[in-house]
């Protein structure tokens, strides 16, 4: 497998921007009722559809197709709201178009964000969104900030011959097997997160790391950061906490796998394709 540079999100058609704009009617509005964005008529609605509605936080987020963009955050239950669909964030992929998704991700980080930062972890005190051009939540009290929050995650196509290896989780049911992955840890590099991650999963080790893509995914907050790694030694061996299987897969064997959204799938994509016959 060749070492594939391949960004698999980009934000190219949505320009994020973190300055003061007032709000217009024909400002497109990704407004979130609990972790759902409205779609009203199938669409990201304006501004005018959506103003009579209790609106708890606003935020302008940048431009698509020079169009100002706003993230919202509505004051209402679920269950009672009158206007349009609700739709989750994992149905977005499939419904919007690319700048708009890009919009609808970046726009639902920063209403998780609001809302875990609304007071101070230290001392308790209400938090405050001073600087226009910054995002960053400040104490009045103790100074302590707060930035929105990413964690960062390795994923990882272990290539072995005209082989990659793939794994089952605990928590799949459906028979998908997918490569590994795994949270980088405090003081850790990613290339030591790869060494550990796979170690710890699969009972072997790996050589020749190379850097492949990143992707936003935001449940809620992961940054992933995918790389392609040659086996070195070992005998795979499932930990049976999160993996339950493991199997190193042909280009024309591998079973069922993950969505075309995700990065695990364009490095699975990948890997067919330089191996196919």
């Amino acid at each position: 497998m060749e070492n594939v540079k391949k960004t698999c999100s980009t934000n190219q058609y949505f320009e994020s921007e973190t300055k003061e704009k007032k709000i217009t009617e024909d400002s497109l509005v990704f407004a979130f009722i609990g972790n759902k964005l409205l779609l009203v008529d199938e669409s990201i609605p304006l501004y005018n559809r959506v103003q009579e509605l209790d609106i708890g936080y606003i935020k302008y987020i940048g431009k698509t197709n020079e169009i100002s963009c706003f993230v919202l955050d509505i004051n209402q239950e679920e269950e009672s709201f009158p206007l349009g669909a609700l739709v989750g964030v994992r149905q977005l992929y499939a419904l919007l178009p690319e700048a708009q998704l890009r919009a609808a991700i970046y726009g639902f980080q920063l209403i998780l964000w609001n809302r875990k930062t609304k007071f101070c972890g230290q001392c308790g005190s209400t938090t405050t969104e001073n600087l226009a051009e910054v995002l960053v939540k400040s104490c009045p009290k103790c100074k302590a900030e707060y930035y929105p929050k990413i964690s960062p995650s390795v994923i990882v196509a272990v290539i072995k011959d005209d082989k990659i290896l793939l794994a089952q989780h605990k928590r799949i049911t459906n028979g998908m097997y997918t490569v590994l992955a795994g949270f980088v840890n405090p003081g850790e590099s990613l290339e030591e997160c790869i060494h550990r991650e796979i170690k710890e999963e699969a009972g072997i080790e790996v050589c020749n790391i190379r850097y492949f893509g990143s992707q936003p995914w935001p449940f809620p907050d992961s940054l992933m950061i995918g790389f392609i790694a040659d086996f070195d030694k070992g005998e795979i061996k499932p930990d049976n906490e999160e993996i339950t299987d493991l199997k190193w897969f042909k280009a024309d064997e591998i079973p069922e796998w993950p969505d075309k959204v995700s990065i695990a799938r364009s490095l699975i994509d990948s890997f067919i394709e330089n191996n196919s016959q």
